[in-house]
């Protein structure tokens, strides 16, 4: 560590300047692949078919197993108004209908039942992933994705390179900052990860002050 205040007089370590060059190309990056996928996800949410009423699962079918929980095109779970407030859907899926007639058999109850139910099924599943694939859903997700990932991994490089003045304690910082935009989980790691390193370069070039 360099002694505090002695940095003033040293040039920046030319790897974090290099590493800092990268960071706010790739932090535009992740802001427009964020913006596309809003947009992705808005033209999916008008071209989605609502769930029909008969794929809504009974409470008493719950313990067949043919439904999963109402989830959005994100894979986050929906609530739904009620009559007691907010509450979680279970919606019939063919894939657990398909499982249930090969378990319980055709012929039985619960096989007749899912069988009922299956080109229900299908057919609004079939919709959903047309809706998908119509607004670039999954594409504009990956994209993201990996917009995040490139950024992350940069910011990383970033908190492992030395710095010795106020330009690279800047640099680790904002790499900091970048991180908290993608989400609780990274700016988790980016707290873990990037804030020793920041700490200890703000008390190797900051000047120390009297209390």
């Amino acid at each position: 560590m360099v002694p505090a205040g002695a940095a003033a007089n040293l040039p920046e370590h030319p790897d974090i300047l290099a590493a800092g060059a990268r960071l706010a190309p790739l932090v535009e990056a992740y802001r427009a692949a964020g913006a596309r996928k809003l947009a992705a996800r808005a033209a999916y949410d008008r071209l989605a078919p609502p769930v029909p009423d008969d794929l809504v699962a009974r409470r008493d079918w719950y313990g067949l197993g043919f439904a999963e929980d109402e989830r959005d095109a994100e894979g986050k779970r929906v609530l739904v108004a009620g009559s007691l407030g907010l509450k979680l859907r279970k919606i019939i899926q063919s894939e657990n209908l398909l499982r249930a007639i090969e378990e319980q058999g055709e012929a039985s109850p619960v096989g007749l039942l899912a069988a009922a139910l299956l080109p229900a099924a299908r057919q609004h599943e079939a919709l959903v992933a047309a809706a998908r694939t119509g607004a670039g859903l999954d594409a504009a997700i990956e994209a993201e994705f990996r917009a995040a990932r490139d950024l992350e991994r940069a910011a990383y490089d970033i908190a492992k390179q030395p710095a010795r003045t106020i330009a690279g304690l800047r640099i680790k910082a904002l790499a900091l900052a970048a991180c908290t935009a993608l989400g609780t989980e990274q700016s988790y790691h980016a707290s873990v990860l990037i804030g020793p390193s920041l700490a200890e370069t703000a008390l190797s070039v900051l000047p120390a002050t009297s209390a």
